[in-house]
């Protein structure tokens, strides 16, 4: 879903509209690193869009109705994306451990050429204080 209630995934976003990379930022609405982490890549939206990073925050094991709540009530402008149970792109991008335990938050940067391919894959602790740094480094 997006703010105004579109469904999107990983692969609509990685067609087109000048998009060089999609930053995946895997999280639950209990998760307080996850949170942060998201407040962090919406203050720097417009440096992201700069350079070329569109972001879509992927709610693991969320409910929609939940996720769209929490949208609203943050005022995100990010697309969100409902990964409802064990999704497809949780385990795509490893956000499960071994023991299928939820490693959150957990983000990855795919390149747009078709194929999706990660680029960078890393589970943030809530404490890093220039994720977006991180992100656009990895993405020159």
């Amino acid at each position: 879903m997006h703010p105004k209630d579109d469904l999107v995934s990983p692969s609509e976003m990685l067609k087109g509209r000048g998009v060089k990379y999609v930053f995946l930022s895997f999280f639950q609405t209990t998760c307080a690193a996850c949170l942060v982490e998201i407040e962090q890549l919406q203050a720097q939206k417009v440096q992201l869009h700069q350079k070329g990073v569109d972001v879509l925050l992927v709610g693991v094991k969320e409910e929609p109705a939940t996720l769209r709540h929490l949208v609203q009530q943050r005022r995100w402008d990010f697309p969100v994306m409902a990964d409802r149970f064990d999704g497809d792109y949780s385990h795509q991008c490893g956000v499960f451990s071994t023991k299928e335990e939820l490693e959150l938050p957990t983000a990855a940067l795919l390149t747009r050429n078709g194929k999706g391919e990660m680029v960078l894959k890393a589970a943030w602790k809530g404490s890093e204080k220039d994720i977006v740094g991180r992100i656009l480094e990895a993405a020159p």
